[in-house]
């Protein structure tokens, strides 16, 4: 079995992606409660070589001493504003 590797999302030319938080509560009455979690920034640019952890692998551990590698919510959406027009 093959698998085709898609070209990601990037961010800043680097690999991301988003931790966050869904409890559903009770179904009735609905309750949900919603927290940010946060953004995983890989350490390096993407390329399409995929021998490099720190390029396509945004887990901590594959990111150990990483500098950045963190994001809040809040720095992802004035990144956006500022780079992709996204709305404020």
């Amino acid at each position: 079995f093959v698998m085709e590797y898609i070209d990601p999302a990037l961010l800043n030319g680097h690999k991301f992606d988003l931790r966050t938080y869904l409890v559903v509560a009770s179904l009735d009455p609905f309750l949900v409660f919603y927290h940010d979690g946060f953004v995983r920034r890989a350490a390096l640019p993407y390329s399409s070589d995929i021998k490099d952890p720190k390029a396509h692998i945004t887990n901590s551990h594959a990111q150990d001493g990483a500098e950045d590698h963190f994001w809040d919510f809040g720095r992802l959406e004035k990144h956006l504003h500022e780079n992709n027009s996204f709305p404020a």
